[in-house]
């Protein structure tokens, strides 16, 4: 008798140890995904907020979008600046280009819940998910070959703005993640202070770099 209680008593340990694992996994899956919302929300928003009083640059924005649709498949920088207005004209593009691709966006300092760019670089990688599962886990080395030869029923622009703004230890800034072509229908856009400390950021091989140069005069005074 005392040994089918000890055997009820281990039985009971053993269901509940399991309970407690299944609800943990749920709590811990559902907060990634109420984080992935978040950011997705905030980006939408931001790029809403932007966009309301953008004016100016339509041939910066035609130029960007033929990158994005063309061929060649390469990730393209944007340059220049603080305060030149990169953000601005990334929220653009992404709203010029959400007409016939999946928009997944990410805008550093402005519209964005996490600490480090590999964090980011998670949250896209299961927000991928959404429009097609990877048959690996997710590293830097999985999410490069991920983008690289993915893809989807409709072409995916993954948008990333302000990635200077990353602690300089971060892994991210390797660029590990970032492939030199990309040969499937995702297509990749960041942009970056144009400064020496920041060059190897899109200085690469295979990077298109668009210099964002300064609105000029006669231009900000036809809008």
């Amino acid at each position: 008798e005392l040994q089918s209680e000890r055997y009820a008593h281990e039985f009971e340990e053993r269901i509940y140890a399991y309970l407690e694992r299944i609800v943990l996994e749920e709590i811990e899956q559902n907060t990634i995904l109420d984080q992935i919302e978040f950011d997705r929300e905030a980006s939408l928003d931001f790029i809403s907020e932007r966009n309301s009083f953008f004016v100016g640059r339509e041939d910066d924005i035609k130029s960007i979008s033929d990158m994005i649709h063309g061929a060649d498949g390469k990730p393209i920088a944007v340059t220049g600046p603080s305060g030149i207005g990169k953000s601005s004209l990334i929220s653009k593009v992404t709203e010029t280009c959400s007409k016939d691709m999946t928009v997944l966006s990410r805008f550093i300092g402005h519209a964005f819940s996490r600490a480090s760019g590999i964090e980011m670089l998670h949250s896209i990688w299961l927000e991928m998910d959404r429009y097609g599962k990877y048959d690996k886990e997710f590293s830097v080395f999985n999410f490069s070959e991920r983008i690289q030869k993915s893809s989807y029923d409709i072409p995916v622009l993954i948008a990333i703005d302000g990635i200077d703004q990353f602690s300089d230890d971060d892994e991210f800034l390797s660029m590990n993640w970032l492939p030199e072509k990309l040969e499937g229908n995702v297509r990749i856009i960041y942009s970056v202070l144009d400064r020496p400390e920041y060059r190897t950021l899109y200085q690469r091989c295979g990077v298109s770099q668009y210099a964002l140069a300064p609105l000029d005069y006669s231009s900000a005074m036809d809008y």
